[in-house]
């Protein structure tokens, strides 16, 4: 896993994965008032296939050519959610991916 701390919260994605196989992604976002919004790319849908996210959430959205995925947020202490991923095809897969504001590019290397 790749750990990134970003300003609202952190992400850790895989650096290295499977194809065909399960993994993860895991955010965590800050203590915050209001909803906190994780954001990726159509590439990352390409990349993997998302087969749950604990806890659900609340909203998904689209703007910017990005989708974003909406939850509540805990002012006093950090969300943790989990993505259960499915990985869809093999290589260097490039992707935006992040939170609110803070969106980068990110790559994962996903093996035969």
């Amino acid at each position: 896993m790749h750990k990134i701390v970003l300003s609202s919260g952190s992400l850790e994605l895989p650096a290295i994965s499977r194809w065909n196989a399960p993994d993860e992604m895991r955010v965590a976002f800050g203590p915050a008032q209001g909803d906190q919004t994780l954001f990726v790319d159509p590439r990352f849908l390409e990349a993997f296939s998302i087969e749950g996210v604990d806890p659900p959430q609340k909203a998904t959205v689209q703007t910017s050519g990005r989708i974003g995925y909406v939850f509540a947020s805990d002012p006093t202490a950090p969300t943790k959610i989990v993505f259960r991923l499915h990985t869809e095809q093999v290589g260097p897969r490039s992707y935006l991916a992040g939170i609110g504001d803070d969106v980068s590019e990110r790559t994962t290397f996903i093996l035969p």
